[in-house]
């Protein structure tokens, strides 16, 4: 590629808005940066969450991609816009939709244009939970074991919704050719073509459990004895997925026409978007990458080979090759709810306040000068449980409460929660035989709570670096164009150059660390006692 070839676009799916980026491929300087919200989805349409359906229509993520980059680049003239020469992808998952032979998702098409069933099911969609259990049922019983590097099985996950969707609605198991990652559908929307050409090696290692190891995908032996239509689309699944810096194709001249760009756009690969932003945000041998947002995703790197020594690591965290740096296993844990959690307790107070965007910071403000002897201990698991031990039948707590408890001392116990949850990940990766030497995060929350970031490195007794950049999702996808394209050899080189390096350090406040063990200890306990109860309800 030639040196007029100056910048990279990286594009981030999120739960509630797509974001893109101009990003210096000198540099990794951030040129600019937008976002749009998913119209249909902030309507609230198609989703209820009292049964946990969470759904998002293809158009709003089309729709909403176009805008975005329409937004990016109107500030530039067609000397910018000629110098860009490639874009990558980091989106949510397992978010993921039925689609017919030309991997069009259902929902594209006029018959289920309304169709709940024909959208895409979104990483936090819990409606497969019974299919989930009987996927680690199964996967316990038979002769290889497809659950041994990722931990339990998800409803989260692309089996489980699979499943689930050909029981609950057979026309859409009818109409279905196949399934497909949010992260990889945007590859073929800009790439274009009649079929699907490119599976995310990020997505599918992760969430279909595909693993050398297997030889691929779970064998059909054992899909046909989970779900017949789950085996179907294994059996159509015939791409071998390849690693996010790979290159898939240029942009089709649909999207060029409207964007003014060259007809000679690499388009890179794609991952789930936490793993780009810990790609971003400088991810290494001995790093704990944590992505804080309504969820959260803790990552590190293993050496293969490595992996032999770390039995009990899959209670904690999931194992998938080449998943974030090629060459390496990616270690990837989380916590299904975390800014959410603090969201909640938002919106609980904030028909008393006004205005409503103040609340957080000033609940912020509260925690740093709360007095610690009024804290009470809660549990943070208000969507289950991903890790350890992935549970959807846990339910969030609040303990201890008496009658001196006041906002601030629930405010920081909810805040706790999160942060031990969070520790509780660390510890077992480390009892595992993980070395973790230093944490980074990323996010709103390591941006804009430093009372937070701070309270986590005196719980974690580690240092923290909270990274100032913004875009860490949309930096890594960029440097996946970037690789793709020729302008580095590899991810690691790109790195070097590109990722995220400011930021605000922590260390551990060495006085409070035997008190903030002690409360954790408090968190185990009420954890321990408390599950049984949430897992077999009276």
């Amino acid at each position: 590629m030639g040196a007029d070839k100056l910048y990279g676009i990286g594009v981030d799916f999120g739960t509630d808005s797509v974001r893109a980026s101009l990003v210096a491929y000198v540099d990794g300087k951030v040129l600019a940066s937008t976002s749009v919200d998913y119209p249909r989805w902030k309507q609230e349409l198609y989703c209820e969450s009292s049964i946990a359906q969470f759904r998002q229509h293809p158009l709003d993520y089309q729709e909403s991609l176009l805008l975005t980059l329409e937004n990016l680049l109107s500030p530039f003239d067609d000397t910018v816009r000629s110098a860009v020469g490639s874009i990558g992808v980091g989106a949510t998952g397992s978010t993921v939709a039925p689609v017919n032979e030309e991997g069009t998702p259902l929902a594209m098409l006029s018959s289920f244009m309304e169709d709940p069933a024909a959208m895409f099911h979104l990483w936090k969609d819990h409606t497969s939970s019974e299919e989930a259990s009987s996927f680690n049922t199964l996967a316990g019983l038979f002769k290889e074991n497809y659950t041994r590097f990722q931990g339990k099985y998800s409803s989260e996950w692309f089996w489980a919704k699979i499943a689930h969707t050909g029981k609950k609605a057979p026309h859409i198991k009818e109409a279905s050719t196949s399934w497909i990652e949010l992260c990889d559908w945007i590859i073929h929307l800009l790439v274009g073509g009649n079929r699907i050409t490119y599976r995310s090696k990020c997505a599918a290692t992760h969430k279909a459990l595909w693993n050398s190891n297997f030889g691929g995908l779970p064998s059909q032996e054992f899909l046909r004895a989970f779900d017949s239509y789950a085996a179907s689309v294994g059996e159509r699944y015939t791409q071998r997925p390849e690693v996010s810096s790979a290159k898939t194709g240029n942009l089709n001249i649909t999207w060029t026409s409207l964007l003014g760009l060259p007809e000679d756009v690499i388009i890179g690969g794609s991952s789930l978007d936490a793993h780009a932003g810990a790609v971003g945000a400088g991810i290494k041998e001995g790093t704990l990458v944590s992505v804080l947002g309504t969820s959260a995703v803790h990552m590190t790197l293993l050496p293969y080979g490595e992996e032999t020594q770390t039995e009990n690591l899959t209670k904690f965290a999931g194992l998938a090759e080449d998943s974030i740096i090629p060459g390496f296993w990616g270690v990837e844990s989380g916590q299904a709810a975390f800014g959410d959690v603090l969201s909640w307790y938002s919106r609980l107070l904030s028909t008393f306040v006004e205005p409503k965007e103040e609340l957080l910071p000033r609940l912020d403000k509260l925690l740093e000068h709360s007095k610690k002897e009024h804290e009470v201990t809660a549990l943070e698991w208000l969507n289950g449980r991903r890790y350890p031990d992935t549970s959807d039948a846990v339910r969030g707590a609040l303990l201890s409460l008496d009658l001196s408890t006041d906002a601030a001392s629930i405010y920081g116990a909810l805040s706790n929660a999160i942060l031990f949850g969070l520790k509780r990940i660390v510890q077992g990766m480390q009892e595992s035989g993980i070395s973790i030497e230093q944490v980074r995060v990323t996010g709103g929350i390591a941006r804009k709570s430093p009372v937070l970031m701070q309270r986590l490195s005196t719980i974690l007794n580690l240092p923290i670096l909270a990274l100032m950049e913004k875009e860490t999702c949309a930096l890594g996808a960029a440097m996946y164009g970037a690789v793709a394209m020729g302008r580095f050899a590899d991810l690691g080189k790109a790195q070097e150059a590109m990722a995220a390096k400011e930021g605000i350090p922590y260390t551990p406040i060495k006085e409070d660390v035997p008190f903030y063990a002690e409360r954790y200890q408090d968190y185990l306990r009420y954890a321990k006692a408390l599950e049984p109860v949430a897992v077999n309800p009276v």
